[in-house]
């Protein structure tokens, strides 16, 4: 699902997870991690398509309970400010609490 006020992204449209390394990566190793335009070591497919939806960064975070990987969550952010570690230290709280109710469902 996605939630946008600006309605800059399409609901429900799909990308392949193959076409993203760094998402690869975030659902292999179970860490989170950042891409921002700005950041030449950012993934080049994750700063495409933040500049095709006028947003400057992403934060990509594996949503997870025991040993199942349920998925990814991601959080975007507009302007030249990357994640701090208190951003990505409450999305990972978040997505754990995701993890959890998945669970239960």
């Amino acid at each position: 699902m996605t939630y946008d006020p600006r309605s800059n992204l399409t609901a429900g449209e799909a990308y392949l997870v193959a076409d993203y390394p760094a998402t690869r990566t975030v659902l292999a190793t179970r860490a989170p991690a950042a891409a921002h335009v700005d950041d030449p070591a950012s993934d080049p497919a994750e700063v495409q398509l933040l500049r095709e939806f006028r947003l400057s960064g992403v934060l990509l975070l594996p949503v997870v309970s025991g040993p199942y990987t349920w998925g990814l969550a991601e959080a975007y952010r507009e302007g030249p400010n990357h994640f701090r570690d208190e951003d990505v230290a409450y999305a990972r709280l978040f997505a754990a609490q995701l993890g959890s109710l998945l669970v239960q469902l």
